[in-house]
């Protein structure tokens, strides 16, 4: 079977179908309905639901958000007594460990949750702009350090003499 891109089904659709290549809708009725691209709506089927061996349902997950405990195949980062982030899947959760799979490493973990701190693995986009942060205050902490804040070339000289270069693309 081909992977299903879920990305081009109406939000309520609760089945593919890859004979014909439709979203379905399981109705309250036990019905289902198809996704009628055509008139943008849907369309009651017209077959009984034993007739659906063809249809893959809609798996729904939540992305957990970092607060409280990781669901159960949840992948996040751990941090360890000796302050390391190591990213893990969240195999079970019980009342006094948490059962986890180093991602890396394929080993399995049961630590403490009394110990245990979760947190969300960042993109990449969120950790360049983490270290955009970090360069900014530094930048403005050269600039804020020296004693005639109000001339510019002093800021400037500032800068440089800690380092800060233009980019091939800046010098133009």
């Amino acid at each position: 079977m081909k992977e299903i891109d879920w990305s081009n089904a109406p939000e309520d659709a609760t089945h593919y179908n890859e004979v014909n290549n439709m979203f379905y809708k399981l109705d309250i009725e036990l019905r289902y309905n198809y996704w009628s691209a055509y008139r943008k709506e849907w369309v009651q089927a017209g077959f009984p639901c034993e007739y659906v061996s063809n249809f893959h349902e809609r798996v729904i997950t939540t992305q957990w958000n970092g607060k409280g405990l990781p669901t159960v195949g949840t992948v996040c980062n751990i941090l360890t007594f000796d302050s390391r982030d190591i990213p893990v899947e969240v195999l079970s959760v019980g009342d006094t460990r948490v059962f986890v799979r180093n991602v890396n490493t394929g080993e399995e973990l049961a630590p403490y949750l009394e110990g245990v701190t979760f947190s969300v693995i960042k993109t990449q986009e969120q950790i360049a702009a983490e270290e955009r942060e970090k360069a900014l205050d530094k930048m403005y902490g050269i600039i804020t350090s020296i004693e005639r804040k109000d001339n510019k070339n002093d800021m400037v000289e500032a800068l440089y003499d800690k380092g800060y270069r233009l980019t091939k693309t800046e010098e133009q």
